[in-house]
């Protein structure tokens, strides 16, 4: 079973999210937080396989949350959902570890394919490791 993080402060669109997880993963646990802190909880409590994380939250960034899945929990992909599309927003978020982004623009498809991946890029953005 597929364990899912959803951060996002708007309940409609964390509604709109869920709906989009459970189609591609019907039996998937989903943990949602609407505040970087419970989120930052979760990612300490719960080892999940997926996030799916908005940037722009009351209380910060959701490149907050990214940074710490890649740093506690390396394996879990992070995908950054917003209404941002420009590189001053996304970038930081693909450099933190982010996998993915997709546009709220994407929500009148409810489409799990509407979403951009921006997989082949970031591993280039990722600050590179010290030498050993």
């Amino acid at each position: 079973m597929k364990q899912i993080l959803l951060l996002e402060d708007l309940p409609e669109i964390r509604a709109w999210l869920k709906a989009l997880a459970l189609q591609v993963f019907p039996d998937a646990q989903i943990s949602e937080a609407s505040r970087i802190h419970d989120a930052l909880e979760l990612v300490n409590a719960v080892r999940f396989d997926v996030a799916m994380l908005d940037l722009g939250l009351p209380d910060g960034s959701g490149v907050e949350v990214v940074q710490a899945l890649r740093e506690k929990q390396p394996e879990a992909q992070s995908v950054v959902v917003t209404i941002h599309e420009d590189d001053d927003h996304l970038f930081p978020a693909l450099q933190a570890g982010a996998l993915a982004t997709c546009s709220r623009s994407s929500r009148a498809s409810s489409s799990p394919n509407s979403c951009s991946a921006s997989a082949r890029v970031s591993p280039r953005c990722r600050p590179r490791s010290p030498a050993a």
